[in-house]
């Protein structure tokens, strides 16, 4: 029968929630730290990805959500119209390149952009000085400071630049310009639909051709960056862009129109492409969850064990198992109402102030970070939170809701099982007590073991992971020497082939100077001579392009190789002194390190290298010769020709090695070797290392000699890297800390509430104990050896847990990361059990003297 009963049932949870006062506080506070655990992680996952975007966006130039590269005008034309489209760009390339010296460490890019371009690309330029006319030209004040251009309206500035491989040289006047972002070491020049109407024949792409290098941007081409309604699936967007206005994706096909995803978007890693990422978010989602369900669980259930002779009661008077859920329902969303609000607030001011110190412990180096007063955080933390307590008071509820009366009446915290006749001499004594009292409510036990457990299994996963973070591994990616010098074109964004210009070359003097500083030890050059020719390779295999011929590796990756007019195979030729030489990883030989000079040095012999990927592994597809093969190179310049055998095969790594750009065949031999066909004056970079002491002053010397002696040079230093690699692992520990602590904090927070609820539930049980004969301190030390068996419980579980965890767990999600190698770390577990002990000690017994009894007749005569 249905009966207007619901405002009764009201106020009855209500006067039956204003009478659990201290529950409602540990309750309310439970539920705070729960939402501060959400509201933390949602304000530090989402900030860090707001300013990591915004910031990366600014670093990459723009902030579009994706780009269509190298289009005609008639594909542009029909590309726009596209319904998915939100806005696109014209971005029109006006030259290859920009080639004033005074841009070697500034990479500078001349366009025609429209206003959606402009803002695209944080451009932010008064309208009044948008370029107009065709010698008109808008530039950012670092482009600017290089040649000394005041930033003044109608100053004059000289640009050399690469049309189709030709150098041409144009005067501008500059008609506006805007500050450089410090971010950006990319600078632009912005010039007028005049310009390209004045030069229509030399932006003509159809009259483009370069056959060597099929990858450099056509002049006269455009750029369209586009943005989307959303930034999911954006690659899959363009691609659909692309396919429905006639086109194709396939690189191989004549329609094909290159694009790309800004990678800037963290919603292009979090798709079904990266389930990686999506179980970690998942697995921090789940874990937060399950421990503000363990001590809200906690909370309720000891809460309704306390008043299950009040549920008892109210049953004999007609209240039915669905009503009384409804109440404990209830009492947990007043309870929301208290705790929530506070979590959400402390928990987004928490986040918003760890935000700007991981972006300050970025490579970014900037303290400050984009954490806006997203809805979505205190919407998500809220609705987590809400799910966690609801889920927690379910099976209260269910017990509550089950109890009859008659059961009420007898109901004891214990769980059913088949009582046992126990016949013994010293079952008296205190710790056997102590531990038949944890046998009463196994699952309590349980739990609160778990809740006080997770805090130090985390704690220990955060530490292995960071320890696990070899910085020798992630050294020997990027250095393999003290430093690393070499002309700015090198290290910059601009194109380095192979010292075919001036510009490329490392000079003779800066070796020099670096030579004759204090601390200086031992170093060597490295050469790179990249006009070099094969002859008679086999491409039997490839298909034939205009340009070369291509092939596929065994993991798809699709790569070209370029072909002179005489048919002949375009490869690099590297050549090293002795020092960077015997630095050289070799694959499939163990040969000593005279031999190998000794037989390089003779002419006859040479080295392949291979590829590695990611993680360091050899990618064999990437050899084209077997040891003992014979191959012959020609310089293309003098017609000299030197025949090889192939001695054996070395790791190409890309930041020490190489000029860092892909060619698909490349040689490596000795200083002496090297003159046999390549071009001596072609030094690519010098290697060397410093006495310790002497590190900081030759970097002094190495920032001076750059930026005021010689500006076309540069240089790199193992120290950066330690650098970076510090500031990503402390960023690690600071973030793990805090959850670790936070999740710690509510562990305790169980810890406490178990004891004293504990003590106040039995106080009529420990009358009992005291009447006949127990003394107070005998009491006292039967809680704290409760207490004591918590404190070892957890000890335990977490030993075997982090164990676990580590190698089941960390060892496997962290395995992606290349730099990362695994041990077992389980000294922060042994550090934290004395804590753990403590606590076990300290609490009970605290508990215990506050807690404040009546006599013992009237705690005797208590029945509720």
């Amino acid at each position: 029968m249905r009966i207007k009963n619901r405002k009764i049932i009201r106020n009855l949870s209500d006067k039956s929630f204003q009478a659990a006062r201290m529950r409602n506080g540990i309750a309310i506070l439970a539920i705070a730290l729960t939402a501060i655990l959400f509201t933390s992680l949602f304000t530090i996952g989402l900030g860090t990805i707001e300013s990591f975007q915004y910031m990366t966006a600014r670093q990459a130039g723009g902030d579009a959500h994706g780009s269509f590269k190298y289009l005609s005008q008639a594909e542009y034309e029909k590309l726009k119209t596209h319904p998915l489209i939100k806005d696109i760009s014209y971005n029109r390339i006006i030259s290859d390149s920009v080639d004033n010296s005074e841009f070697l460490k500034r990479h500078v890019e001349l366009y025609q952009m429209d206003e959606v371009g402009r803002k695209i690309s944080f451009i932010h330029l008064p309208k009044d000085q948008v370029p107009k006319k065709a010698d008109d030209i808008a530039m950012d004040t670092n482009s600017l400071d290089l040649p000394g251009v005041p930033h003044k309206i109608g100053e004059k500035i000289t640009l050399q630049m690469t049309v189709y491989q030709k150098r041409v040289t144009r005067e501008f006047t500059l008609c506006g310009y805007w500050e450089s972002d410090p971010l950006l070491n990319v600078g632009f020049g912005l010039v007028s639909p005049a310009y390209c109407e004045k030069y229509a024949k030399e932006l003509n792409q159809e009259d483009a051709e370069n056959p060597e290098y099929s990858d450099t941007p056509l002049t006269g081409s455009i750029n369209a960056y586009v943005n989307f309604h959303n930034t999911w699936n954006l690659q899959k967007k363009l691609d659909k862009v692309i396919t429905d206005s006639g086109y194709s994706t396939d690189s191989d096909s004549e329609k094909y129109i290159s694009s790309n995803a800004n990678w800037t978007y963290m919603s292009t890693n979090i798709e079904e492409e990266d389930p990686i990422t999506l179980a970690a978010i998942i697995g921090v989602l789940g874990l937060i969850m399950l421990t503000g369900y363990l001590i809200i669980y906690n909370i309720f259930q000891i809460s309704v064990i306390r008043d299950i002779r009040f549920y008892g009661l109210i049953k004999t008077i007609g209240t039915t198992g669905k009503q009384i859920k409804a109440m404990i329902r209830r009492q947990a969303m007043q309870l929301c109402l208290g705790g929530i609000p506070i979590g959400l607030l402390i928990g987004f001011f928490i986040g918003k102030s760890i935000v700007p110190k991981i972006m300050a412990s970025t490579s970014y180096r900037l303290e400050e970070g984009k954490v806006s007063v997203n809805p979505l955080i205190f919407i998500g933390a809220a609705i987590f939170t809400i799910l966690t307590v609801l889920i927690s008071v379910r099976k209260p509820g269910k017990i509550a809701a089950r109890v009859s009366p008659v059961e009420a009446v007898r109901y004891t915290e214990t769980e059913k099982y088949k009582r046992k006749t126990k016949k013994s001499s010293n079952g008296g004594k205190i710790f056997k007590m102590a531990l038949s009292n944890l046998g009463r409510n196994k699952k309590k036990t349980v739990l609160v073991f778990l809740s006080m457990s997770l805090s130090l299994i985390l704690l220990n996963s955060v530490f292995t992971i960071s320890r696990g973070f070899d910085m020798n591994k992630y050294l020997a990616v990027f250095v393999d020497t003290d430093f690393l010098i070499g002309s700015a074109r090198y290290f910059g964004m601009d194109r380095y082939i192979a010292g075919d210009d001036e510009s490329e070359r490392l000079s003779e003097t800066f070796i020099e100077n670096v030579e004759a500083q204090p601390g200086f030890t031992q170093g060597g050059r490295w050469y790179l001579d990249g006009n070099i020719g094969l002859e008679g390779f086999d491409f039997s295999g490839y298909e034939e392009k205009e340009y070369g011929y291509t092939c596929k590796t065994e993991e798809g990756i699709k790569y070209t190789i370029n072909v002179d007019q005489k048919g002949r195979a375009l490869t690099f030729l590297y050549g090293a002194d002795d020092f960077p030489l015997s630095r050289l990883d070799l694959c499939d030989s163990d040969i000593s390190k005279e031999e190998l000079k000794e037989k390089l040095d003779s002419g006859k012999y040479i080295l392949e290298g291979v590829d590695l990927d990611d993680n360091g592994k050899v990618q064999w597809d990437t050899a084209h010769f077997k040891i003992g093969d014979k191959v012959t190179l020609v310089n293309r310049d003098t017609e000299e020709k030197q025949t090889f055998e192939v001695l054996a095969h070395v790791k190409q790594h890309t930041w020490t090695n190489t000029n860092r750009m892909f060619n698909p065949i490349a040689f490596y031999t000795s200083k002496k070797g090297y003159e046999k066909v390549g071009d001596m004056k072609r030094i690519m970079t010098y290697a060397y290392n410093c006495e310790e002491h002497q590190e900081k002053a030759m970097a002094d010397f190495l920032k001076n000699y750059t930026e005021n002696v010689e500006p076309t040079m540069n240089y790199e230093t193992k120290f950066d890297k330690e650098d970076q690699f510090k500031q990503f692992q402390m960023l690690f520990i600071g973030v793990g800390g805090a959850l670790s602590l936070l999740i710690g904090l509510i562990g305790i927070l169980n810890f406490v509430n178990s004891i004293l609820t504990g003590i106040i539930t039995r106080r009529r049980e420990f009358a009992m104990l005291e009447s006949i004969g127990m003394t107070k301190k005998q009491l006292t030390a039967l809680v704290v050896t409760e207490g004591l068996y918590y404190g070892g419980g957890t000890a335990a579980l977490s030993l075997a847990g982090g164990i676990l965890v580590s190698t089941l767990l960390v060892r496997k999600l962290l395995g992606v990361f290349w730099f990362f190698r695994y041990k077992l770390i389980i000294w922060p577990l042994l550090a934290a059990i004395p804590l753990v002990l403590l606590l076990g000690i300290l609490v009970p017994y605290l508990s215990r003297k506050m807690a404040g009894e009546r006599s013992l007749v009237e705690r005797l005569r208590e029945t509720e």
